[in-house]
């Protein structure tokens, strides 16, 4: 498997440090990670996966977080559109032309600027544990009541809180701090490794240009323009994902209102597998999703772990409708008038009964517990 060392890429004014693992002529997935978060937290085990599938996949630091350049604490000088600007200008440095794009928390974020900004530069996107609401996260994670937005737990709180006392030149103090706040993060489905993330925190720390910068994100979230009234005109192929469990924000407050109410193309699903963070030991399954075939011939494969997926109904071209168990003593003639009526239509791109205008309908994919920030 060809892998690349790290690389700094000069573009927008700034280095950016990336990487890649896989062949370069296979279909690329660029990973975006969130807030205050390196590329490391993008596990190996994790892309190696995705490469042994036939992937590219590139990561690379954010401004201000490990190698890539920083401002002075407090003081950045960018915002998320610059940010999803530099994510574009990674793709020109491999030479591609248009990817996969998967981003975690503000990452996710950047995502969706990307669908917005650089639509040319898309195959599908997949915002994970995210919002479109970034200034409104960033209030209630700093206990601001905000309506339509359930509160973090008291135990997130006290974690951010404790932030403000921490000395970021002390290394075990600082590493201390991010695997007691991931271990909040994680939820209980997948408990947090302390051990391995002790590690991880370490390496993060000694590769940093400067640790205490990771908090401009926060600045940079908090001040950019919003762009929900956007959604809209995002007209890709878009998985949305986001915890059950989720302790920073509710998958129903973020995932149910803002994406619902203009994201044309988006595709959801509820299962219970992580809070916030990724599982140091999960990783993604190869998929169509992830490949050069375009999304409405590809093979839809069976969810793992997943339910509530809407489906396109029978008679559809894009898809076809799971057989369905019969009910004891139900009557097939009912169940066939129902269907004829429309009560159960396509509910995703096809203009079939219960969807008359052939516009996407949101979907969503849930799971337990959230893994970083």
């Amino acid at each position: 498997m060809q892998t690349s060392p790290e690389t700094l890429i000069s573009a927008n004014g700034i280095e950016i440090c990336a990487d890649t693992i896989g062949n370069p002529g296979d279909p690329a997935v660029l990973l975006i990670m969130g807030a205050g978060a390196s590329m490391l937290l993008w596990r190996d085990s994790f892309r190696e996966r995705l490469a042994a599938g036939g992937r590219y996949v590139i990561r690379y630091d954010n401004r201000d977080v490990g190698r890539t350049t920083s401002c002075p604490p407090g003081e950045p000088n960018y915002s998320l559109q610059t940010m999803a600007d530099d994510a574009a200008a990674v793709l020109d440095h491999y030479g591609i032309g248009k990817a996969h794009i998967v981003g975690a928390s503000m990452g996710g974020m950047l995502t969706q600027l990307l669908g917005l900004n650089h639509p040319d530069r898309v195959l599908t996107l997949t915002p994970i544990m995210s919002s479109p609401a970034g200034g409104a996260v960033v209030d209630v994670i700093n206990g601001k009541p905000i309506e339509g937005l359930s509160p973090p737990t008291p135990e997130v709180l006290a974690a951010v809180a404790g932030m403000d006392n921490l000395d970021s030149t002390d290394r075990a103090a600082v590493v201390a701090h991010r695997s007691a706040m991931f271990g909040i993060l994680a939820g209980t489905t997948y408990p947090f490794d302390a051990e391995e993330g002790e590690a991880l925190f370490g390496a993060e720390f000694d590769r940093a240009n400067n640790i205490a910068s990771g908090g401009n994100h926060g600045i940079c979230i908090g001040t950019t323009e919003p762009w929900a009234h956007r959604l809209g005109e995002i007209n890709l192929p878009t998985l949305v994902i986001h915890g059950t469990a989720d302790p920073i924000r509710s998958c129903h407050s973020i995932t149910g209102r803002p994406w619902s109410r203009g994201f044309p193309a988006r595709r959801c699903s509820n299962s219970r597998v992580r809070g916030t963070t990724f599982p140091m030991h999960c990783s993604i399954r190869s998929s169509p999703r992830f490949s050069n075939t375009p999304p409405e011939h590809a093979a839809r494969p069976k969810p793992q772990g997943v339910h509530h997926v809407r489906r396109h109904r029978r008679g559809c071209n894009a898809g076809q409708e799971p057989a369905r168990p019969a009910q004891p003593g139900a009557d097939r003639g009912e169940r066939n008038r129902r269907r004829r009526s429309g009560r159960r239509g396509c509910s995703l791109s096809c203009p079939r009964p219960g969807n008359r205008r052939g516009v996407p309908r949101p979907t969503t994919v849930s799971g337990t517990d959230r893994a970083h920030p």
